[in-house]
């Protein structure tokens, strides 16, 4: 019906040399210390990121801003639950949603990975453009078949994953992504192997979302002290 929501487009970052949101990380031996909260705002995720990264900004944390409004739609039926449509950076038409991802952050302090995401306009989970994370129910917009279906919390069909390739030889070694957190609940966070099937043991993984901020902590992930990430 539309193009896939959340895929990253080209970003613009020191590491940043392929077209879709993958960076290389270099993990210093020894880090800034700081101690973010997971209550789903990334700013201290972000800060704690600026923090590890070196003068020349190849080491220690990832900051990356995606060019916004730039997922277009497929479909010129389409129509969102507020009904208002912008111009996509691109070509077409697009709308406020969960997944027109504008900001990346990633951290290490010790065993623990951090990692936020940030959208533009929308809110996190939000596939109708309601401005929540379960289906519009006063939509002046509504026509059958013209709006999507939005299921509660990250449901089926609505994708937050971060792929990291630890060996840096363009396969993917560990995905982690997130689902669930219907009505306020704490979401689901799952590691897996590239394949996405089989579990990767880690000591924790948690995760909060609000508004327009995905917060993940992870700890005990296995990443090697050179990986990329490639978030969507």
């Amino acid at each position: 019906m539309f193009k896939q929501l959340g895929f990253a487009r080209a970003l613009s970052t020191a590491w940043l040399i392929l077209p879709v949101l993958v960076v290389t990380l270099v993990i210093p031996l020894s880090l800034a210390q700081a101690d973010p909260v997971l209550d789903g705002n990334i700013d201290d995720v972000v800060l704690l990121a600026n923090q590890n990264i070196s003068g020349d900004g190849s080491a220690g944390g990832i900051v990356m801003q995606d060019p916004t409004r730039d997922i277009c739609l497929a479909d010129t039926l389409f129509l969102p639950c507020d009904g208002v449509l912008h111009e996509c950076a691109t070509n077409g038409r697009c709308y406020d949603n969960g997944f027109d991802i504008a900001l990346v952050a990633l951290a290490v302090v010790g065993d623990q990975t951090w990692i936020g995401m940030r959208v533009n306009g929308g809110n996190i989970a939000d596939t109708d453009g309601d401005g929540t994370d379960s289906s519009g129910v006063d939509c002046p917009s509504r026509e059958t078949g013209r709006m999507p279906e939005d299921p509660p919390g990250i449901g089926n069909g609505e994708t937050y994953r971060f792929n990291f390739d630890t060996s840096c030889d363009g396969v993917i070694d560990c995905i982690v992504s997130v689902h669930g957190g219907a009505g306020g609940t704490p979401p689901l966070v799952s590691v897996t192997d590239g394949g996405g099937v089989t579990p990767i043991p880690v000591t924790s993984a948690e995760a909060r979302f609000v508004g327009t901020d995905l917060e993940i902590l992870v700890e005990g992930l296995p990443l090697s002290r050179v990986f990329s990430m490639h978030a969507r």
